[in-house]
């Protein structure tokens, strides 16, 4: 922490800066803002000056001890939004809601707080501090260290669930993003998904902004980026395949047991699930239930039940794929800063059948053009598969 009181109430800071008559004017002892309790100034040549609360004392606002890097980050950010001619303010508590934000900044008539999130949380209390800002008409920011940017194979990225929380959308063209922040580099990160594959891991296009590049309006509403190219083809194909051939842990899964129950009424076995389903589509972070699994069920439980070039209407389509979210367990993530992310998620993937020829946009809902057929064996899925892959990269 940056910011302390003396024993006679008057407010101290160690934001640069510092006084060189700073240790002659202050003495301890000192104390937080916050608890009252006691607090020790720590010096040195190689890291940045700041309080720290005693070993073994309790603070409210205190869950574990700020990291060398964690600091960093607030101060050079500080500093950063202070250049952008931005109302600013450091470690502000709120009483009403018993927190503080590392950055607490006015903008364009909105107040917003810049949370930066090294270490891992649960999904529940980072939920619970962004709606307890949003409780006070304060938007939050989540960032994260670049610590937490976990690439895996080519253009695909570990998230934990937590981070979903984070998730931004940027209002020109709603896509959505995840926000990193180095101070070593002194530079901004960008996680765009393109589409997920598994429950913690994503497809995403990956860009970099320096901080001496970057305004205000790239934090808050995303920068405009050009789309990667769709060349992980066959990386995916890769997916489909374990998919097919590959034995799956369906037992710990209720939504996969639910979709494996589908199918066996069906004659047909999990690897069996029709090849119209399983593809990337925009949005289907939605989703934390596999994408193969919940188009599964939105092919047999809604599109199959449409006669053939009989048309439906999005209203009629999300109604019942409502009620078959709790029927199949199918597992969605909350996403506070994303309007509307399941109808999204769910015309996404009309607009993909429609490329694939299964349906026609027609006026008033869509027109179902091809029938459903389920695979006779795992080599003629995965055929299907390889024929559709040309058709949709």
């Amino acid at each position: 922490m940056f910011i302390a009181k003396t024993k006679e109430n008057e407010q101290v800071s160690l934001i640069p800066p510092i006084s060189p008559t700073f240790l002659e004017k202050y003495s301890p002892p000192f104390y937080c803002p916050v608890c009252q309790q006691e607090v020790i100034l720590k010096t040195g040549n190689h890291r940045r000056w700041h309080f720290a609360h005693l070993p073994q004392k309790a603070c409210p606002v205190s869950h574990k001890g700020e990291s060398e890097m964690h600091r960093e980050a607030k101060m050079i950010l500080y500093q950063w939004l202070r250049q952008q001619k931005v109302r600013v303010e450091m470690e502000k508590y709120f009483p009403k809601i018993e927190r503080q934000a590392d950055l607490f900044l006015q903008w364009q008539s909105k107040n917003y707080v810049i949370e930066y999130q090294q270490s891992p949380l649960s999904p529940e209390e980072m939920l619970k501090r962004t709606t307890d800002y949003f409780s006070l008409q304060i938007e939050p920011i989540w960032m994260y260290g670049k610590n937490r940017l976990r690439p895996k194979r080519y253009a695909q990225f570990s998230i934990q669930p937590f981070e979903w929380i984070g998730l931004r959308e940027r209002r020109d063209d709603q896509r959505h993003a995840f926000i990193y922040f180095s101070p070593q580099t002194a530079s901004f990160s960008f996680l765009f998904p393109r589409t997920t594959v598994q429950r913690s891991t994503i497809f995403a296009d990956y860009y970099t902004l320096p901080l001496s590049k970057a305004t205000i309006s790239h934090v808050v509403h995303l920068p405009k980026t050009i789309d990667a190219p769709l060349d992980w083809n066959q990386e995916w194909l890769l997916h489909k395949w374990s998919w097919r051939y590959q034995r799956i842990r369906w037992q710990p899964y209720p939504d996969i047991t639910s979709v494996k129950q589908l199918l066996l009424e069906q004659k047909a076995d999990l690897s069996l699930y029709p090849s119209e389903a399983g593809w990337p589509t925009l949005c289907s972070e939605t989703f934390a239930t596999p994408i193969y699994v919940w188009q599964t069920i939105f092919l047999l439980q809604f599109l199959q039940h449409v006669l053939l070039y009989d048309t439906f209407s999005f209203s009629s389509l999300l109604d019942t794929f409502l009620l078959l979210i709790d029927h199949y367990s199918i597992q969605t993530r909350e996403f506070p800063f994303i309007s509307q992310p399941l109808e999204k998620s769910l015309f996404a993937y009309l607009e993909l059948l429609t490329r694939m020829n299964v349906l026609q946009k027609c006026k008033g809902g869509w027109r179902k053009l091809a029938p459903l057929i389920l695979p006779r064996a795992v080599d003629d899925g995965f055929r299907m598969d390889k024929r559709w892959q040309h058709r949709i990269f």
